[in-house]
């Protein structure tokens, strides 16, 4: 499921740009608009600051997504199934 979010995310983000905000301790605003395990758009998502939950009605999946970790500064996202898979 990581692997899954991290190649997702690794698709729409250059490097380069990433290089360069982290150099600089910018952070863009993230967002989440297809699930990450299935790719269905659309998906329901409940924002609390830079936390997100998703849920996907093709899969079912409920993805807990905390953005810019404090504890984890080279971390751009820590991504958690909170269902109980099948």
């Amino acid at each position: 499921m990581t692997a899954l979010a991290v190649l997702d995310f690794a698709r729409t983000t250059s490097p380069r740009r990433l290089e360069s905000e982290s150099s600089r301790g910018d952070r863009t605003t993230a967002t989440v608009h297809r699930c990450l395990l299935c790719g269905h758009q659309p998906i329901d998502a409940d924002v609390k600051g830079r936390f997100v939950t998703t849920s996907c009605p093709a899969c079912m999946a409920v993805l807990a997504i905390e953005f810019d970790p404090p504890d984890q500064p080279a971390v751009r996202a820590r991504i958690e199934r909170i269902d109980e898979p099948e």
